[in-house]
């Protein structure tokens, strides 16, 4: 089967590689369109496909001008409607986000989701049970489309990064004390992400001599300021508010004694959790999307992000939690979610979405 992929690489986040990396063991032939000048049409006419599987779309459809995102959206169902007219390829979409996160047009973009759902996908695919019901909710899915959305899971990052520094060596590195329990935060620090209030909530908290490390470029200049007068004048907050290259992971999640991600609502899978969980590292994270269902029973610290002072709470639990511990088990979930078993899970859909 001859299988192009779509979709946008940030460097942070291998999901679509790695997913093309299971389907090749498995015996198929997967392409990749990069193109900026008709994406989908010269991607299909260079790759002809068997199935054509979108992952991320916002390339596609939206900007920052209202304009061009309107422009973006024109071609985008042009192209889909000359693919029908010249293919019986089925069209496959995962949906890995509630709302795209850089989206500055949330009525446009819900309306052209939906369009997209509606008209051209076959088959649909979230990560989650909880990812379903919000993506039908969020779409305003019908009946008919409802029954094309399938759960396969998010794949680990369990040997696509560099694993080999000890703690004691990582903490070397980055400046840490031996023998103190540390805080990370790591990735892009984005408005959803909630950097600022982890920085608030982690000077409220009752941790000791615990530290807080933030690792990652700030999204503008506003949430790095932020940033930086939260922790001014707290020598247990330590940032470096730049690019984590993906080879400088394991430094930094190595030191960690825990990971803290305090999304927002808009998260229903995240890249960011799956990577500390493949290494070991526990997190502590909101109940939404699917992060109930990826964080194992006892393999890191959720909260309620509707209750007051939750986060400070949960970084108070994580401080006096055995972590070693809800670390090996979330080490052992994360490698349950092997690629090849993901990738024979994406197979099936595409074979019901081919004999349908």
């Amino acid at each position: 089967m001859n299988v192009l992929l779509l979709a946008n690489e940030d460097g942070m986040n291998p999901y679509a590689t790695q997913l093309a990396a299971g389907l090749e063991a498995h015996g198929h032939d997967v392409s990749f369109s990069y193109r900026t000048v008709l994406p989908l049409l010269s991607g299909y006419y260079e790759s002809d496909p068997d199935v054509i599987h979108f992952q991320w779309i916002r390339k596609f459809v939206l900007d920052d001008s209202l304009v061009l995102t309107l422009v973006r959206i024109a071609q985008f169902f042009l192209e889909l409607v000359v693919l029908r007219l010249v293919s019986d390829a089925p069209i496959v979409w995962t949906v890995h986000n509630r709302r795209e996160h850089k989206g500055r047009w949330p009525t446009v973009e819900r309306r052209v989701k939906h369009a997209f759902a509606t008209t051209f996908c076959d088959r649909v695919i979230v990560h989650c049970s909880a990812a379903e019901d919000a993506v039908i909710e969020e779409l305003g899915l019908p009946e008919r489309v409802r029954r094309r959305v399938h759960v396969v899971p998010h794949g680990n990052y369990v040997d696509v990064y560099e694993n080999s520094v000890t703690e004691a060596e990582a903490r070397e590195r980055l400046d840490l004390p031996a023998d103190e329990r540390v805080f990370l935060f790591i990735g892009s620090i984005r408005p959803y992400k909630q950097v600022p209030s982890l920085v608030a909530a982690f000077e409220r908290a009752d941790v000791g001599d615990a530290r807080l490390v933030v690792a990652g470029k700030p999204w503008n200049d506003e949430v790095r300021a932020r940033i930086e007068s939260g922790a001014a004048g707290n020598d247990r907050i330590q940032t470096i508010l730049d690019v984590i290259p993906g080879e400088e992971f394991q430094i930094y999640l190595n030191a960690a004694d825990a990971v803290v991600l305090p999304f927002d609502e808009r998260v229903l899978t995240s890249g960011s959790v799956v990577i500390a969980m493949s290494f070991g590292t526990p997190v502590v994270v909101p109940r939404v999307g699917c992060l109930p269902e990826t964080v194992p029973e006892d393999g890191g610290i959720l909260y309620d992000p509707a209750e007051p002072e939750a986060l400070r709470r949960a970084i108070e639990t994580a401080a006096d939690a055995d972590l070693d511990a809800q670390g090996r088990r979330s080490l052992a979930a994360a490698r349950d979610a092997d690629w090849p078993s993901v990738a024979r899970r994406t197979e099936r859909v595409y074979e019901t979405a081919r004999s349908s």
